[in-house]
């Protein structure tokens, strides 16, 4: 009764290890734990999946995502999703999207972007620094805009200053699949 709820944790993993079982099931593990402790455990859990099926169950996705290689998602009792964590939101998007930083004037970006072929939409986000803003641009799901793109710009010289996937979220993943 004396134990911190870390090493309350502690104990009740050592109690689970007993008799080093096949399979090792966690609800909530990090709950009230302090930053340092969950990612003690996240690694403990990491380790232990090594040598065991380990099944979490957690409503802190952000844990599951950084502790898990697979990911089951249940709702009302049936699994809506079994798949390793890097594809479970790539399955679902239907369409891709980007962030890239452009220096150059915004109605030119805009249109130019929003003509390439497979382009969705353009959307620009916000100023990051004199001249320079930052674009999200969505695509159609199989479309791979990224030449077309390097083209535009250098054609018209406006700097990229930066280019990324953006995917979708655990949460977001996780919401369309419950909805």
């Amino acid at each position: 009764k004396n134990l911190s709820k870390g090493y309350r944790q502690r104990v009740g993993l050592a109690q689970a290890l007993i008799g080093n079982p096949e399979i090792i099931i966690l609800d909530e593990p990090t709950v009230g734990l302090d930053p340092k402790e969950k990612l003690e455990i996240g690694n403990l859990i990491r380790r232990l999946g090594k040598n065991h099926t380990v099944i979490l169950s957690s409503h802190i996705l952000a844990e599951v995502q950084a502790v898990c290689d697979r990911i089951i998602v249940i709702n009302r009792g049936v699994i809506v999703a079994n798949d390793k964590t890097e594809n479970l939101s790539e399955r679902l998007s239907q369409k891709h999207s980007y962030s890239a930083l452009i220096e150059g004037p915004t109605e030119s970006v805009a249109r130019g972007i929003g003509a390439l072929p497979g382009v969705v939409s353009v959307k620009r986000e916000s100023r990051v620094e004199r001249g320079v803003f930052e674009y999200t641009i969505e695509t159609e799901k199989d479309s791979d805009i990224r030449r077309s793109l390097f083209q535009f710009l250098s054609r018209n010289n406006y700097p990229l200053l930066g280019l990324r996937t953006l995917e979708l979220s655990l949460e977001e993943t996780f919401l369309k699949l419950i909805t």
